[in-house]
């Protein structure tokens, strides 16, 4: 204010004064790309091939429910087969393991069901047959309903002792240096995630943005610390990650997570940011927000997003499977631009329809899955966000991340993939982008679009569609 007063004084020329906010404008512009330049790129940049990115959470699973009305190991064994060719087929790399839906591999629950490691083997035999890696989630209780199984989110004297040789002794099963290892372990767990959503579990519901005295910043990086010097004294070459923050988008999360990676220690602890992006929104704005906010925050962590994905069908009348695979595709886009290691999917695949074509709502994320299963004894049914997962990791293969470099898009992001193709998308129907390339198809169906030269720059009419352009050099 200070700056436009002195320039409201004084005997200026009209001139004068267009070429001086001609230039302050300009400037503003040139830091607002720098900024921009500095959100996609991040502190941390991943190595290696891209189509490591592509993760299931919790793609190999068995629900609670189910099995107290009892099954038959070898009926058990034959499902998780299924789900884990299911993951493998669309292309996926990864698949995630929960506290709370399965394998289950808590400290409370251990202890309650004498010790025994049996579910988290049957579980980990089943990824580890399909070729997929795993990222085992581990704590004191199951994930995100500790409230049920403790008042106070706190270990001390004997419970703690007990839940430090708990983490050793699942750790040392599962590593894979031939000392106590779990029978037929083919390779060694190597990332290990701290408990589940510790923001959710504080206000204790999604609708509420009130800080409890249940799971506090402080209270939850005691047990990320304690939980890594365990697993790390079992296998110092593990890498840990904090339990995946569960809405980082909101203001609530946000403060949380800041207040989280304040608490000394914590940082040191953790060798990868968890983060999860649920929303429900017209485009993937929710998404961008959450990574752009973790990566300010990372201090050179990699940072995985853990669990993400938006519903096939709601209230909302854009919902669609159409409408999700859409998402999913723009997701894929923001992670490769902001730097993101892993990106995780949730879920494989959507509960069976009731009788009468009511859906059973098993959970919250009934239509949020790559597959569909019109009834319980019916096969996997691919939907559209499943076609699109596949063709990302086909269009992937290959690439590695050095290759990978964020480019300019109106109204949009893309990435460069060095090969002479390129991944936008754009809010705009029609956009302009300055990559030298000839032919524009969807990744949804494959479609072509118009595409043309104009003023040095290729115009898209993308009719606000995730695309693949070709045809560079």
């Amino acid at each position: 204010m200070a700056i436009n007063n002195h320039l409201t004084r004084g005997c200026w020329c009209p001139v004068t004064r267009i070429a001086l906010v001609t230039v302050l404008a300009l400037g503003l512009w040139c830091q607002c790309l720098v900024a921009v330049a500095q959100q996609l790129t991040g502190a941390y940049r991943p190595r290696g091939p891209v189509i490591e990115v592509f993760g299931i959470n919790e793609a190999i699973s068995f629900p609670e429910k189910f099995e107290r009305r009892g099954v038959k190991l070898e009926v058990l064994r034959r499902l998780l087969d299924q789900q884990g060719q299911a993951a493998a087929q669309v292309g996926a790399r990864w698949t995630r393991g929960h506290t709370v839906a399965f394998p289950r591999l808590s400290w409370d629950r251990w202890e309650r069901e004498a010790r025994s490691f049996a579910r988290a083997d049957l579980w980990l035999q089943a990824v580890q047959r399909v070729g997929l890696e795993a990222v085992v989630m581990i704590g004191p209780w199951p994930g995100n309903k500790s409230r049920d199984f403790t008042s106070r989110y706190v270990l001390q004297g004997d419970a703690r002792e007990r839940y430090v040789e708990f983490v050793r002794a699942a750790v040392e099963r599962y590593d894979g240096d031939g000392l106590n290892d779990m029978p037929g372990l083919l390779r060694g767990v190597r990332f290990w995630e701290v408990d589940n959503e510790p923001d959710l579990k504080n206000s204790g519901s999604p609708r509420v943005s009130k800080r409890s005295n249940f799971c506090t910043p402080e209270q939850f990086a005691e047990i990320v610390i304690l939980t890594a010097r365990a697993i790390k004294s079992a296998d110092p070459g593990a890498r840990v990650l904090n339990g995946g923050l569960y809405r980082v988008t909101k203001e609530f999360g946000y403060r949380y997570l800041r207040d989280l990676l304040a608490v000394p220690g914590l940082l040191a602890a953790i060798d990868i940011l968890s983060v999860h992006a649920y929303h429900t929104g017209r485009d993937a704005g929710a998404v961008e927000l959450t990574l752009r906010r973790v990566q300010e925050l990372a201090r050179g962590k990699p940072v995985w997003l853990t669990e993400t994905s938006v519903p096939a069908a709601g209230k909302e009348s854009f919902l669609s499977p159409e409408w999700q695979a859409e998402i999913l595709a723009r997701t894929v886009i923001l992670a490769l631009a902001y730097g993101i290691e892993r990106v995780f999917w949730h879920t494989l695949y959507d509960p069976p329809t009731e009788k009468g074509g009511e859906r059973k709502q098993i959970s919250a994320f009934a239509t949020n899955s790559l597959y569909r299963k019109a009834a319980r004894q019916a096969p996997l049914e691919i939907k559209p966000a499943g076609k699109t997962y596949r063709k990302l990791t086909q269009i992937l293969k290959g690439i590695d991340w050095r290759d990978i470099r964020p480019i300019k898009v109106d109204r949009g992001i893309g990435v460069a993939l060095g090969d002479g193709r390129w991944l936008v998308y754009s809010d705009s129907s029609t956009f302009r982008t300055g990559v030298p390339a000839s032919q524009a198809q969807t990744l949804l169906d494959g479609r072509e679009v118009a595409i043309r030269q104009r003023g040095g720059k290729i115009e898209v009419n993308g009719q606000r569609q995730a695309l693949l352009l070709t045809g560079g050099s």
